[in-house]
C-alpha cells in the first residue's frame, strides 16, 4: 500500500516523543469543517490537535509527525478500551485521525476511500493489528463526553470488512 497523497499543515500543539510505540488509530469527528479544524488546530492557544484530518472531498491533512503524541484524545472518562494503559496518556501510543463533519452524517464516498487508504498505510507502517481494539473511535477513551465521537454515521462494518479483505468484525 502507498502513502496517501497527504497535505502537511501542522500545529504547534504536540508533545515531544515519550517512546511508547504506536499501537492503536482512533478516529474522531470534526463537528465542523476540514478548514475550520485546520485553524482550530494551527493555534496554540487552542491546545489540541490532530496527527491527520480527512475532508469530505477526500483531502488529507496531517497536522502533527507520527513521531510526536498529538493532543487529540483528552481526559479518559469511562473508558472501554482493552489497550489502556493505565496511568498513561492515550495520545502517547495512539495516532488521531478527524473526519470532517457532525456525528451521524453518512461518509461521501471520496471520503471514506480517503480514510480507508490512511488506514490501510498506517496500519502498515507502523505494524497495527486490524482489531475492534486496535481501530477504534475517541468514544472507547471517553464514553461521558465523547460518546457520540466519530458518530453514528462512521462506517465501521464496512471499513474493518474492507481493512480484513472482506471477514466480519463484530463492534
Amino acid at each position: 500500500m502507498n502513502k496517501p497523497n497527504i497535505t502537511w499543515i501542522g500545529s504547534p500543539n504536540f508533545s515531544s516523543p515519550k517512546g511508547y510505540k504506536i499501537i492503536a488509530i482512533v478516529n474522531h469527528i470534526m463537528s465542523g469543517t476540514l478548514t475550520g479544524t485546520d485553524a482550530w488546530f494551527a493555534k496554540p492557544t487552542s491546545k489540541v490537535s490532530s496527527h491527520f484530518g480527512v475532508g469530505k472531498n477526500g483531502e488529507i491533512h496531517q497536522y502533527v509527525n507520527l513521531a510526536n503524541p498529538a493532543w487529540a484524545n483528552g481526559v479518559i472518562n469511562k473508558p472501554n478500551w482493552a489497550l489502556l494503559q493505565s496511568g498513561v496518556n492515550p495520545n502517547y501510543y495512539t495516532v488521531s485521525i478527524e473526519h470532517e463533519g457532525e456525528s451521524g452524517d453518512v461518509m461521501p464516498e471520496v471520503q471514506y476511500q480517503s480514510t480507508l487508504a490512511l488506514h490501510q498505510w498506517l496500519i502498515r507502517t507502523l505494524n497495527i493489528p486490524v482489531t475492534c481494539d486496535n481501530i477504534i473511535g475517541h468514544y472507547r477513551i471517553d464514553s461521558v463526553n465523547k460518546a457520540k465521537c466519530p458518530g453514528t454515521g462512521f462506517p465501521w462494518d464496512r471499513l474493518f470488512q474492507d481493512l480484513q479483505g472482506g471477514s466480519d468484525v463484530l463492534m
